[in-house]
């Protein structure tokens, strides 16, 4: 099963709301036994004259950001799975987030 990603983002003034929306699985390939869909909203602050190593927001929303909250979505599903009793416990891999979102757009 391959994770399908997107996010969001909503910058107002020094705070970001970074949604990250993750789906695996599907309803429709009998293969795969679920599916699961987590979306999940971090609140990021950034100031530009506090950036000592010149990240930029751009970077911070579209790479940082999405990293800091994979790791939650990926306990999450695993935690739901694992709890069904039905089918076994599912693990998310562990990737570089800004690589797929940014592989996904190309």
């Amino acid at each position: 099963m391959t994770p399908n990603l997107n996010t969001s983002f909503d910058v107002k003034e020094d705070k970001i709301n970074v949604s990250l929306n993750v789906v695996v699985g599907s309803t429709e390939n009998t293969s795969v036994p679920f599916q699961a869909e987590c979306s999940l909203t971090g609140i990021f602050t950034y100031k530009y004259e506090e950036d000592q190593t010149k990240v930029g927001l751009d970077t911070l929303v579209r790479n940082n950001a999405v990293a800091i909250l994979y790791p939650y979505i990926r306990a999450i599903i695993s935690t739901l799975s694992m709890t069904s009793n039905e089918f076994p416990n599912y693990n998310l891999p562990t990737i570089n987030v800004g690589k797929v979102l940014k592989d996904q757009t190309n």
